[in-house]
């Protein structure tokens, strides 16, 4: 008895989706900046080291991702393979923020082009033994607007996850999520 609930997000989620894919159309993955997922929670929360090769949020958006071609769903790699990778942008999932910036103190990643640069940014955790496919999307919005300023100008990432939220769950949730979390920012390393 839920066909027309369950079509009306099925045309949410596809709407928001080719929105992302029009935004990012033409923006050429090989030219824009490198960047990493740290402290992704997997059976836990975890530090720097854990990553998402096929993160979504940047499959979302065509970002490069210097983890992406590990060949597997989650990676906790060796500290000489981020240092290696020395992404230019470094995003930290909010979920296992505290280790990650504890990793951050770290003097060898202190050298790392992101953190030198100023640009280590936090989004909103997505899985926790499931996925949240809201936050998922709204975090490659924020993606978007680090990656692609020019393409997102027109939007604020964090008023776009309370619409995805108030169409998929019937309420705008994202207050209660940057409350828990801290939200969509740069972080200060």
């Amino acid at each position: 008895g839920g066909q027309e609930r369950a079509e009306e997000l099925i045309t949410c989620i596809d709407s928001v989706v080719d929105d992302l894919a029009n935004r990012t159309s033409g923006a050429a993955v090989e030219d824009g900046p490198e960047c990493y997922v740290g402290a992704i929670g997997y059976m836990g929360f975890h530090g720097l080291l854990s990553t998402e090769p096929a993160y979504p949020p940047f499959e979302l958006v065509d970002a490069d991702n210097c983890a992406g071609g590990l060949g597997v769903e989650h990676a906790f790699i060796d500290k000489e393979k981020l240092l290696d990778m020395d992404p230019d942008i470094l995003f930290i999932d909010e979920g296992g923020i505290d280790l990650a910036m504890e990793d951050l103190e770290d003097p060898a990643f202190r050298t790392l082009t992101a953190v030198g640069k100023g640009e280590v940014y936090g989004v909103l955790p997505y899985n926790w033994y499931t996925s949240n496919f809201g936050t998922v999307l709204g975090n490659a919005y924020y993606v978007g607007t680090i990656l692609y300023p020019e393409a997102f100008a027109d939007m604020d990432p964090a008023q776009k996850l309370g619409e995805i939220f108030e169409s998929l769950l019937g309420e705008d949730v994202s207050a209660d999520m940057e409350d828990m979390f801290g939200g969509y920012m740069k972080l200060d390393v």
